[in-house]
């Protein structure tokens, strides 16, 4: 466990410009490298448990504590979020840090609710986690699309697909219960950009067609 906490954070810590190594390499259509970070940093399933579930709690109690300060809370942070945005990277089913990390999902989101107004760089951090987590929730309050709104803007694409879908199935609601103001069309803008990039073209018009946005279709077409 030792040695692998070194491993993890060697790959998954973000610099000062808020990057890991497996960004670098998605950045630069590394996928043989991002491949190989991946592929060393468990031995076997049963040792990547382990790991998660000594790991993932630790981060959480950080997070929560009273004793821990701002900094520290921002490191935890940033640590769940980039186990998150590894686990769903290629999601076919709930990822284990996902399975471990939604049963504090009552937790972190009261820790939400009563986190210090100026500090807005954990504020945003702990939405982005929640928001991911809401998507294997039974949703009811569109937390998914709640947090995202509240997060730090990280991209859609980081999340990976089934979170892109939660989300559009959840922004038409919201825009027709009153929310079709500006405040949704960079997050639109960002999912249909995604979606005609990666060869879901139906999906960006449903999600268009639904907003009643569709004539705009062509502000998003490119020759390519």
């Amino acid at each position: 466990i030792q040695v692998l906490k070194y491993y993890h954070s060697d790959i998954y810590i973000e610099n000062s410009a808020g990057m890991t190594s497996l960004d670098v390499a998605q950045a630069n259509s590394d996928d043989e490298a991002k491949e190989a970070l991946l592929r060393g940093r468990f031995s076997s399933e049963e040792v990547e448990t382990d790991f998660l579930q000594e790991r993932l709690p630790q981060l959480i109690e950080k997070t929560l504590s009273s004793k821990n300060d701002e900094k520290e809370k921002e490191h935890a942070l940033l640590c769940l979020r980039a186990e998150i945005r590894v686990a769903t990277s290629s999601m076919t089913s709930v990822p284990k840090p996902l399975k471990i990390l939604r049963e504090h999902f009552d937790q972190l989101k009261e820790a939400f609710e009563n986190i210090d107004p100026t500090s807005r760089r954990n504020r945003e951090l702990l939405a982005d986690v929640l928001s991911v987590l809401a998507m294997t929730l039974d949703d009811k309050e569109r937390d998914c699309l709640k947090f995202r709104l509240l997060g730090s803007n990280e991209s859609v694409a980081s999340f990976g697909h089934p979170y892109i879908r939660r989300l559009c199935s959840q922004i038409p609601n919201e825009w027709n219960s009153g929310g079709s103001d500006h405040s949704l069309l960079p997050l639109v803008h960002s999912i249909i950009k995604y979606c005609l990039e990666h060869n879901a073209e139906t999906e960006a018009c449903d999600l268009l067609m639904e907003i009643d946005y569709i004539e705009h279709i062509e502000e998003y077409v490119t020759e390519e």
